[in-house]
C-alpha cells in the first residue's frame, strides 16, 4: 500500500485508504452520505472547486479552508482526513476533486453493504430499477429534469420506488444518482453505478496465472497476503497454463503483477532491441 506521504493521484488516494475505508464497516453508510454532500456541494460551488483545485494554492491555506466549512457540522472524521490529503494533490481539473469524493462515497457504501453482507443485493436492486424504468420515458425524464430542484426529484422517486422494499444502501446510492446528476441522465448514472459495483466485486477476486497447479500451502499464503493487503477475505480464481513456464501472473482488479518465466523473457527481448 502507498504511504500518505507519497500521494499523487486519485488512484494513491484510493489505495492509501482503502483498508481504513473497508474497516469502518457499518460506520461506511454515512461516511458515504458525506462524500456525496461534499460532492454535491462542489459541483453546486464552482468558485470552492476552483480553489480547493488551484495547484498554485497553498496546500495549508486549502486544508484550513475544508476545516473552516466543516467547522461544527457533522461530518465524520475519516472523511474530513481523507479531504484533507484530497486537496493537498495537484489537480488538473476542478471537477477531478468532485469526481474523486464521489468515488469515495461509493467505496464507503460498498464497504457498508460488505459488513452488512448485502452487497450481491445492492446489486440485484440496482438492477432492478434499471428495468423498473428503461422503458419508461416520462419516468426517466422526471429523475433526469434539470429544471426542478433536486428535492422534488428525490421525493418523484421516493414516491416511485415506496413498496419496492430496497436496502438502505440501494436507497442512498439510487437517490444520489437523482439528487447530484452531474450532468448524467438518471438510467446512466444506475448504470454506471452498476458497472461500479461489478467492479468492486472483482477487487476480491485474485485471478492466479501459473505453469503448475499451486499447493494448499501456496494458495494459503496468498490468501493471507491478499486479505491484509485489502483488508476483506479474497477468492483465488486459478488458471494452469503450461506456456507460461514458470512463475506467477496475478490480477487483483487493476493490479496486475506478472513474474512468469515468458512474460521476463519477452521484457528482456524488449531491452535488447
Amino acid at each position: 500500500m502507498h504511504g500518505e506521504a507519497s500521494l499523487r493521484s486519485e488512484r494513491d488516494v484510493q489505495i492509501a485508504f482503502s483498508s481504513k475505508i473497508q474497516a469502518a464497516g457499518a460506520e461506511g453508510l454515512q461516511n458515504g452520505i458525506c462524500f456525496f454532500k461534499v460532492s454535491s456541494l462542489l459541483d453546486a460551488n464552482s468558485r470552492l472547486a476552483e480553489t480547493l483545485a488551484d495547484p498554485a494554492g497553498q496546500v495549508e491555506a486549502k486544508q484550513k479552508l475544508v476545516k473552516s466549512i466543516f467547522a461544527g457540522s457533522n461530518i465524520e472524521k475519516l472523511v474530513l482526513e481523507i479531504l484533507d490529503k484530497i486537496v493537498s494533490l495537484p489537480w488538473s481539473a476542478p471537477e477531478d476533486i468532485a469526481d474523486i469524493v464521489e468515488n469515495l462515497g461509493i467505496s464507503c457504501i460498498f464497504a457498508a453493504s460488505d459488513a452488512a453482507g448485502q452487497t450481491d443485493e445492492v446489486a440485484t436492486q440496482l438492477a432492478d430499477i434499471n428495468s423498473a424504468i428503461l422503458n419508461h420515458p416520462i419516468v426517466r425524464q422526471h429523475l433526469s429534469d434539470t429544471h426542478v430542484s433536486s428535492e422534488t426529484r428525490v421525493q418523484f422517486w421516493r414516491n416511485l420506488f415506496a413498496d419496492a422494499h430496497l436496502n438502505q444502501y440501494t436507497v442512498v446510492l439510487a437517490e444520489h444518482a437523482t439528487t447530484d446528476l452531474r450532468g448524467r441522465k438518471y438510467v446512466s448514472a444506475i448504470e454506471w453505478l452498476i458497472k461500479k459495483i461489478s467492479e468492486h466485486k472483482n477487487r476480491y477476486v485474485v485471478q492466479i496465472t501459473c505453469a503448475a497447479h499451486l499447493t494448499q500451502e501456496q494458495q494459503n499464503r496468498l490468501i493471507n497476503i491478499y486479505t491484509r493487503k485489502l483488508n476483506h477475505s479474497v477468492h483465488l480464481d486459478i488458471t494452469v497454463d503450461p506456456t507460461v513456464l514458470g512463475g506467477l501472473r496475478i490480477q487483483c482488479g487493476a493490479d496486475v503483477t506478472d513474474t512468469t518465466v515468458v512474460a521476463q523473457l519477452e521484457n528482456l527481448r524488449k531491452t535488447l532491441r
